[in-house]
C-alpha cells in the first residue's frame, strides 16, 4: 500500500512536470542551437482566430561585408558591371569580374529576407495559396526571390530561366553536415528548345513530409547563385518586408513559440502571448550564440 501511494504521488509530480514543460514553449528564449522540430500532428484547416502579431526584425552589431565570387563561367553575360543590383535591391551585383553578394543584407539596421513563424498551431485559418508553389526566376545570373516559403509535403517547384545561359538549380536540405538533394535539373537558356516549355521545369518537390525545415537552392553552373526556403508546418509564417516588418493574422489566442530565422543568424525564438493587435520585435545578430 505504501509503495502504491509513493508511486501515485510520483505520478502526480511527473504529470505536473510534463504539463509545465508543455506550457513552456521556449526553454531558453533567444538563439536556438537546434532548429525547432516540426509539429507532430498535421495542421488542420478551420477558421481563422482573432489574434494577430506584427513587428520588426532588427539587426545588431557589425554587418558582414559582401562576399566576392570570381565569375569564371559565362563572364560575358554574368560579369557585366552592376548586373543584378537593381532586381536584388543591392544585395548582389557584378563588379570587376566578380559577383559581390551581401548574404546578410541590412538596410537602416533592418535585416531583409528573415522569416517569422509560429510553431505548434494545431488548427486555424486555411492555407490559401501560401506555400503551394515555389516559383524561382533565374535572371541577371541570380535566383529570385532569395527567400521562399513552402508548404510541408505539398510544394510544386517551377524554375524559369530568363538568361541567355544555362542554369542548373540544385536544391538540397541539411542533415547534420550532409546535404540531401531534393532535385537537380538543368534549365535551358530562354528561348532555347529542350523540354516542353524550353526553359521551365515543374514537378512535385521530393521533400518527404516533416523531413526538413530549411533548404537551399544553388546553381551548379554558377557558384554565386543562391536562394533559400523555409518548410512551413502551418500557415502562420511570413517573410519580412524590405523594412524588416512582418505581420501574421488569424492566430488563435494563446501563448506560442514565435521565431525569426535568417540563414546567416540562425533561429531566434521568444514565448509570446498572442491576442488581437500583439506586437513583438526581434533583434538578430550574425553567428552569435549568447545574444546580441
Amino acid at each position: 500500500m505504501k509503495k502504491l501511494l509513493t508511486l501515485a504521488i510520483a505520478g502526480v509530480f511527473l504529470a505536473v512536470g510534463f504539463a509545465a514543460t508543455a506550457d513552456a514553449q521556449v526553454k531558453k528564449p533567444g538563439y536556438q542551437k537546434k532548429t525547432p522540430k516540426m509539429q507532430k500532428e498535421a495542421y488542420k484547416e478551420g477558421s481563422a482566430g482573432g489574434g494577430s502579431i506584427s513587428g520588426t526584425v532588427n539587426y545588431a552589431g557589425e554587418v558582414p561585408g559582401a562576399k566576392p565570387f570570381t565569375i569564371s563561367k559565362n563572364p560575358e553575360v554574368c560579369g557585366q558591371d552592376g548586373l543584378a543590383s537593381e532586381i536584388s535591391g543591392g544585395q548582389q551585383f557584378s563588379k570587376d569580374g566578380k559577383r559581390m553578394f551581401n548574404f546578410t543584407h541590412v538596410v537602416d539596421k533592418k535585416i531583409r529576407h528573415a522569416v517569422v513563424f509560429i510553431d505548434n498551431v494545431a488548427e486555424g485559418k486555411p492555407w490559401g495559396d501560401l506555400g503551394a508553389k515555389m516559383d524561382i526566376v533565374g535572371k541577371d545570373c541570380g535566383f529570385f526571390p532569395y527567400q521562399n516559403i513552402v508548404r510541408d509535403g505539398t510544394t510544386v517547384f517551377e524554375a524559369v530561366n530568363e538568361d541567355s545561359v544555362l542554369h542548373n538549380p540544385h536544391t538540397f536540405y541539411f542533415k547534420g553536415k550532409a546535404r540531401k538533394t531534393f532535385f537537380n535539373v538543368a534549365v535551358n537558356p530562354k528561348g532555347e528548345a529542350g523540354d516542353k516549355t524550353g526553359f521551365t521545369f515543374e514537378g512535385k518537390m521530393a521533400m518527404k513530409k516533416g523531413k526538413a525545415r530549411i533548404f537551399k537552392l544553388e546553381c551548379d553552373q554558377h557558384d554565386f547563385m543562391h536562394a533559400w526556403g523555409w518548410n512551413a508546418s502551418n500557415p502562420y509564417v511570413a517573410i519580412v518586408g524590405d523594412d524588416g516588418s512582418y505581420s501574421i493574422d488569424g492566430v488563435p489566442d494563446g501563448t506560442y513559440n514565435v521565431c525569426a530565422w535568417h540563414p546567416d543568424t540562425g533561429i531566434w525564438c521568444d514565448e509570446v502571448a498572442v491576442a488581437a493587435g500583439t506586437t513583438h520585435d526581434f533583434t538578430l545578430c550574425n553567428k552569435m550564440k549568447k545574444g546580441c
